[in-house]
This record gives C-alpha cells, sequence and structure tokens, in this order.
C-alpha cells in the first residue's frame, strides 16, 4: 500500500529529510522524529528504492518488485538514482532533488558511543579549566586534577576532585601541598594520589613527592633517600604495590637523558632502585605498561634526538630486564601512547612517512602486527587517547595546517574487530586541544581549556558522524 500526497506535502516531507539525523545504512533510522527507514541501502546498483506507505513507514523494496505492482496515483518514492527510467517509464516523474544530512545509528557491534555534560566551572575560575601541564588521576569514583601552569608563567599547587556520580568538583587542599608546579607525574595507588618531581620556579626540577589522601584531604611528604634524581619526561606506574619511576631526561645545555630508575612502596615509605643490567637504552617519552609482576618499555627518544623502536621488560621480583623483539614497521616520533590490548601490546603515535602509526606486540609468539592506518588522524595533533579493556579512543585536537582548526571529533579502535569507530558528535564537548582526558572504567571525562566538559559512554550506541547523500522524489502520475 503507499501514502498518496498533495505537492505540499512532498515539500513537507522535503523538510523532514533535510532533518534526518541518521544515515540510511542503519536498521532503523528516525526522519524528523516522524517516519522510519527501514533496513536501507545506499547503494544505487542495488536498483533499490525508498517507499512512503499509508502506515508512515519507509521501507527500502526493489525496482523490480515496485513495477511488478499496481502504484497508486500520487504515491510517492524515493530513489538514490538520478533520471531512474525504471520509475519514468512506469509513469512516474521526478518532482524533487534532496540531499539530505543524514547520521548512521549505532548498532551492538558498532556503538558510536554518546556525550553527557558534566558540571561547568565559571568563567572567574579560569586557572582551574585553563592550566597547563598539571598531573590527573582516576581513583575509581573520582577525577582528582593538580598543579600545573597557568597564564603568566603562574605555576599552581591547588587541585579538585570530580565526582561524576553528584557531578561536583571539590578543591584539595593546599594545607601541607608541594609547591606549585608542573610536569610532574601522578599515580593512584587505591588509596592515595602520588605527586612525584616536576618543575618548580625558581629552583627547577626536583625529585621530591608527596602524598594526597582524598578522604582525609591531607598531603604527607614521602621519603626522598634512593629517589631517582630529577627528571623530565619520566614513565610513572603504578604496580599494584609500588610505583616505578624510570628513563626521562634533564634538559640543560648537554640534555641528560636516563636509563634508570626506581620503585617507591608507599607502605614503608622507601624506595628501592632498579638494576641498570641489560636495561633499556636511556629514552624519553617512552610507552610503559605493566602486565602480572613486569613493566613493559618501549621506544620513545634516545639521545641526539633518535627515534627508537626497541623495549624491555623489567620483572620486579628479580628485578631484572629481558628483551622483547624490535618493532619492524618503524619508530613513533614524539610521545609513545602505549596500551594493553586484550593481552598485546599496542603502541600508537605519529610515524615517520605515513601519518599515525600503530602496532601490537603478541608477547606469546613475539610477533608484531600492524593495526589499520585511519588516514582521518593524519593531520590532527594535541589530541588525547585513552585506553579501556576493549579500545582505544583518540580525540579532539587540531589540524596540523593553518589556520589550525581545533577539533570535536575523535575515533576508537576496537581491540577484538581490529577496525576504527568514529565517536558521536551529538552532545560533543567544544572543539578543543588543550584538553585532558580520562578513563573511569565506564566512560571517557574530557576536561580542560573551557569551562565545560563532558562525559563519553562508547558503549552506547549513539549517532555516527554526518554525512550527505542525493536523494530524488518520484511521484506517480
Amino acid at each position: 500500500m503507499y501514502f498518496s500526497v498533495s505537492f505540499k506535502q512532498i515539500l513537507a516531507l522535503l523538510v523532514f529529510s533535510l532533518l534526518l539525523k541518521q544515515s540510511v545504512a542503519a536498521q532503523i533510522v528516525e526522519v524528523g522524529g516522524h517516519l522510519k527507514l527501514q533496513n536501507v541501502a545506499q547503494s544505487s546498483a542495488e536498483n533499490h528504492v525508498l517507499v512512503l506507505n499509508s502506515d508512515s513507514i519507509i521501507s527500502k523494496r526493489s525496482l523490480t518488485d515496485i513495477m511488478n505492482e499496481i502504484v497508486p496515483g500520487g504515491a510517492m518514492i524515493f530513489s538514490d538514482m538520478d533520471n531512474n527510467t525504471l520509475l519514468t517509464n512506469g509513469d512516474f516523474v521526478k518532482v524533487f532533488d534532496a540531499t539530505p544530512v543524514l547520521r548512521e545509528r549505532g548498532t551492538l557491534s558498532v556503538p558510536f558511543g554518546s556525550w553527557a555534560n558534566i558540571v561547568d566551572f565559571t568563567s572567574t575560575q579560569q586557572e582551574m579549566y585553563q592550566r597547563q601541564n598539571f598531573s590527573y588521576v582516576w581513583t575509581g569514583t573520582e577525577l582528582i586534577i593538580w598543579g600545573g601552569e597557568f597564564s603568566n608563567n603562574t605555576y599552581l599547587n591547588t587541585g579538585a576532585r570530580y565526582n561524576p556520580a553528584t557531578n561536583v568538583w571539590t578543591p584539595t587542599s593546599t594545607i601541607g601541598a608541594p609547591m606549585g608546579r608542573a610536569y610532574h607525574s601522578a599515580v593512584w595507588t587505591g588509596s592515595e594520589m602520588i605527586i612525584w618531581g616536576g618543575y618548580v620556579p625558581g629552583i627547577g626540577y626536583v625529585s621530591e613527592g608527596y602524598k594526597y589522601n582524598p578522604v582525609t584531604d591531607v598531603w604527607s611528604v614521602i621519603s626522598l633517600t634512593n629517589a631517582p634524581s630529577p627528571r623530565f619526561e619520566n614513565s610513572a606506574i603504578w604496580t599494584g604495590i609500588e610505583m616505578i619511576i624510570w628513563g626521562g631526561y634533564l634538559p640543560s645545555i648537554n640534555d641528560i637523558y636516563y636509563s634508570n630508575g626506581a620503585r617507591y612502596n608507599p607502605t614503608t615509605n622507601t624506595w628501592t632502585v632498579m638494576s641498570n643490567t641489560n636495561a633499556p637504552l636511556a629514552r624519553t617519552q617512552h610507552g610503559t605498561v605493566f602486565m602480572g609482576n613486569e613493566m613493559v618499555v618501549w621506544g620513545g627518544r634516545g639521545n641526539n634526538y633518535v627515534n627508537l623502536m626497541d623495549g624491555k621488560k623489567y620483572n620486579i621480583i628479580s628485578n631484572s630486564w629481558t628483551n622483547i623483539n624490535d618493532n619492524p614497521f618503524g619508530p613513533i616520533l614524539g610521545k609513545v601512547h602505549a596500551f594493553l590490548a586484550q593481552g598485546d601490546l599496542l603502541v600508537y603515535g605519529v610515524s615517520e612517512s605515513n601519518g599515525y602509526i600503530g602496532s601490537r606486540y603478541n608477547f606469546q609468539n613475539g610477533i608484531w602486527s600492524t593495526i589499520p592506518t585511519n588516514t582521518n588522524l593524519n593531520s590532527r595533533v594535541k589530541f588525547s587517547v585513552v585506553g579501556t579493556n576493549n579500545e582505544m579512543i583518540v580525540w579532539g585536537g587540531s589540524d596540523i595546517f593553518y589556520p589550525y582548526t581545533k577539533l570535536n571529533t575523535g575515533y576508537k579502535y576496537q581491540f577484538s574487530t581490529n577496525t576504527w569507530i568514529p565517536t558521536s558528535i551529538s552532545n560533543c564537548p567544544i572543539a578543543r586541544s588543550l584538553h585532558s582526558a580520562v578513563w573511569t572504567g565506564s566512560g571517557m571525562i574530557i576536561w580542560g581549556e573551557f569551562p565545560s566538559g563532558k562525559m563519553y559512554n562508547p558503549n552506547d550506541l549513539g549517532f555516527g558522524p554526518n554525512t550527505t547523500v542525493n536523494q530524488y522524489i518520484y511521484k506517480k502520475d
């Protein structure tokens, strides 16, 4: 059965089609909140059309089936074929061309995710959201941000805790807090945040550390005995018992790169110097993950700005280093983003010749493999990256070319399917490139640069990015 409409009704429906918010590749798509597309395909090669029937459903139909039926006068058909001779030979007249904006509805296997608001700061709280080079940790219930630098080289010793459940920010105490600093490291122990190192104005890089208890809102100093020497761009990772500080460099006329480190136990308030035997070459900006009893170090930048493509495993029980195979797909320039992906080591960053590159290392067979290249990410910089149990999410940043447009789009790499999926743009954060991102266990918090922030749930179906398709409206004479 078909729906007979007047030309005015056709124009009204065209308005609805221009408001279309999902892609015709989806299973079920709403049109302007009133109509639905079911099992629709865009391919003209399939000879399909979209037919509006009397129960306000637009369905995909075969042209052959349509032409074999008796179609009443005034019936309307959408086709993705211009000058469709099968229709015009069947007494259909093309009455309008449309180029609706479409967005695909996610599915369980391809979820685009959704965004939710978090409480904004006010314009008088600029130092909270416009700070840079600060630290942040996720406690299991709260995001804690601390330190960093504000405009006019102001180094901060302030911070705040954000609780998504209550949507409330709570300032951290400044009583007994470390001196204002930036470029420091931070880890979460399960009950305390440990701050270590960083740059303090008037002093330089330091090797001191502090512990912060969010329940009591109290700071305490940690031991300096056997602590690593002052450094920058080192790695800091929590093992479940200790914090490991390793690598990094000390900026100077002759930069000093480090291949050493130490482990800090907050229970005993002691540092243990790590073995240097068979340790990786000195480096900075390397990727680090922890699995079982081992810390894995890979890549980074070494002396004379050499980009490295090797790595090692450090065993905290035996205090020893063992090799992993070199990555044959080349080094990563600048910061290495490293995650555990279904038991593999996943590394991601800028390649020497082909935009951004990602590789996975299988610890069982010692084989490296590449992940698919996402060309949509090749021209952006200053984006955030987080790793979840199932995927790596890349979001925001700015275009690498003038005028350096800030971006509000993102993509997530699914470990199990080895594919990239765009993140939803519905209610997404303001485009930004000086933000932070933290994984909470169920969502990603985007925060910084602007007063507003958002929480991203990658498992919601959501809607994909905007696309434009051609649709041609035919009416039966």
